[in-house]
């Protein structure tokens, strides 16, 4: 599901009226049904405030308001614009059709004080997706003080104030618990400086043209079961172990044979025909009672990885980094490896980390995939002051240099060589617990030997991961499941 610009999003708008023969005003209409099922679900026992500015999302809230006072919702709304602002004709329209019926519309900033109940939801609909400057007057009035009361706000579209893709303090702008917006999220839910702002965010359909969403092109892309279940390689019947790949695994160091054991356990699990691993002597009789399907190859160095095999042209994939450390001979091992310029290699934690500290970014083959997090981002790629810029700075290496970057963390992206960024849609806070990205380097490794394409292994490996955790969720809470539990659930999804 593509991810769209306010200017794409109107386009969008006009390209389903003219392709479903509709009117503007019968879009608002869906709009504001969707909104009203959504909120009179969601809160019981409610009076609503609803504050609409003089645009299109205006409309969409004087048309929700007249929904939920014909079901009798206590409901009071106020207009916020000044007299010299013009309004949208479907904002005059159902602001008409909202007073005709008997409502009173009060203007912002009322000439009487707001009298608040005691339980009540504010609905912000004062400016949508075309917003595209800070606020001032009466728009910054009526914000700052809705973000000074102490009940829920519910924004339709998106906060009335997020107009950009960098936060800025000096910015004001709606602090929403829920933001509905409509049929795909934009840019600004995906990134960690907005999260209070938008709060909880729902996608709701209201019937755009989905032609339009397969065919406007956009550089960031929402990733949904039905992408990940539609490139599915299918197994055939007369298939054996040689046809899923044969994937090797650098892994663990005297200590951390825990990291080793999860990813071995997730590329099993992920389904990679055979898998080696390699790790140090005294990791190897843990490794082999822990995951008994595994081929454990020992480093001759019993504490830490030292040496590769002699021949690394047999296996589909190679993953390295999970536990490895990084003393001065595992090092030398990650060196050697970026001059054999294996294809489908897999980069994670300590790899990373070595990586960054001798200054080798250039010397990733190409066709690698990295799997950072957001630390060992910034160890790699420096300080930026918004995950916006950081992800721009991390696109441009990207492309260059013909690799894939799986940067993790809530929404993880996976940034293309062709400059598209894949935003995921799985996952959940209980990921947030060592171990996880060990066992997202085994599904990644696995996957890439089956024979995905490293993108298409690391959208689908990234889904799976976070679909794993969401049922996972659905039995115990957040901070309770562990890493190998995500190993013992994988399979277990719809995919």
């Amino acid at each position: 599901m593509k991810i769209f610009n306010a200017a794409q999003t109107k386009q969008w708008d006009n390209v389903t009226l003219e392709r479903q023969g509709i009117l503007s005003l019968d879009l608002m209409e869906r709009a504001a049904k969707a909104c009203f099922d959504f909120i009179t679900n969601r809160f019981e026992g409610r009076n609503f405030y609803i504050f609409c500015g003089p645009g299109n999302n205006g409309g969409d809230g004087f048309e929700l308001a007249r929904l939920l006072i014909e079901a009798s919702f206590p409901t009071k709304i106020y207009s916020v614009w000044r007299e010299t602002d013009s309004r949208s004709a479907d904002n005059t329209v159902t602001f008409n059709r909202l007073t005709s019926s008997g409502a009173f519309v009060d203007s912002f900033p009322s000439s009487s004080p707001i009298e608040l109940s005691d339980k009540y939801v504010i609905i912000d609909a004062i400016l949508g997706n075309g917003q595209n400057r800070p606020l001032a007057g009466v728009y910054k009035m009526a914000v700052d003080w809705i973000n000074q009361q102490n009940q829920p706000v519910v924004s339709i579209d998106i906060p009335t104030g997020l107009y950009t893709r960098e936060r800025s303090p000096d910015d004001s702008m709606v602090f929403a618990d829920y933001t509905l917006t409509f049929e795909s999220p934009k840019l600004a839910m995906l990134l960690p400086e907005f999260e209070e702002v938008v709060g909880n965010w729902e996608c709701i359909s209201i019937g755009l043209d989905r032609s339009f969403e397969q065919e406007a092109p956009s550089e960031f892309v929402w990733v949904t079961e039905e992408e990940i279940a539609s490139d599915t390689i299918p197994r055939k019947r007369f298939s054996h172990k040689g046809t899923f790949g044969k994937a090797a695994l650098f892994v663990g160091s005297y200590g951390m044979t825990g990291a080793a054991i999860l990813s071995a356990g997730a590329a099993l699990r992920s389904g990679v025909g055979k898998l080696f691993v390699h790790t140090p002597g005294k990791c190897v009789d843990l490794v082999q009672m822990a995951v008994p399907e595994a081929i454990v190859r020992p480093d001759p160095n019993q504490l830490l990885m030292s040496h590769l095999p002699d021949d690394l042209t047999g296996f589909s994939a190679v993953g390295i980094g999970p536990g490895i450390g990084k003393e001065t001979e595992t090092r030398e091992l990650l060196n050697q490896l970026l001059d054999a310029a294996i294809p489908n290699l897999v980069l994670d934690a300590d790899a990373l980390n070595i990586i960054a500290e001798e200054g080798w970014l250039e010397r990733i083959p190409e066709g690698a995939v990295l799997t950072p997090h957001l630390m060992e981002a910034t160890r790699m790629w420096g300080f930026h002051t918004s995950h916006y810029t950081r992800l721009m700075r991390i696109r441009d290496f990207v492309i260059r240099r013909n690799l894939i970057v799986v940067l993790k963390g809530a929404f993880t992206a996976t940034l293309s060589p062709d400059g598209t960024i894949y935003f995921n849609s799985t996952g959940n806070v209980g990921l947030a617990k060592a171990g996880t990205g060990d066992v997202l380097t085994g599904m990644l490794t696995s996957l890439m030997a089956q024979g995905y394409s490293p993108l298409a292994a690391a959208k689908r490996a990234v889904f799976i991961h976070g679909q794993t955790a969401d049922d996972l969720a659905k039995t115990r809470h957040f901070y309770s499941f562990l890493a190998s539990d995500l190993v013992a659930e994988l399979g277990k999804g719809k995919i």
